[in-house]
């Protein structure tokens, strides 16, 4: 039997707007050479577990790049 969650309270919501907003904010005020950085890291993060699911593609193999 499935249990039902309840639904997120609004004052919960606005919080989560609120700092997604901050957070996009901040991201703009990013050097690129910054975001270069969280791109490649989320990479190396992401890469492994995708192969553990099944070969790479040749397009899907981490930049070889430092920024």
């Amino acid at each position: 039997m499935r249990r039902r969650r309840s639904r997120p309270t609004q004052e919960l919501m606005s919080r989560l707007h609120a700092e997604k907003a901050r957070l996009h904010a901040r991201r703009t005020q990013m050097s690129l050479k910054e975001k270069v950085a969280i791109v490649l890291e989320l990479q190396r993060m992401y890469l492994p577990l995708l192969k553990r699911q099944r070969p790479l593609a040749s397009w899907e193999h981490p930049w070889d790049i430092e920024p």
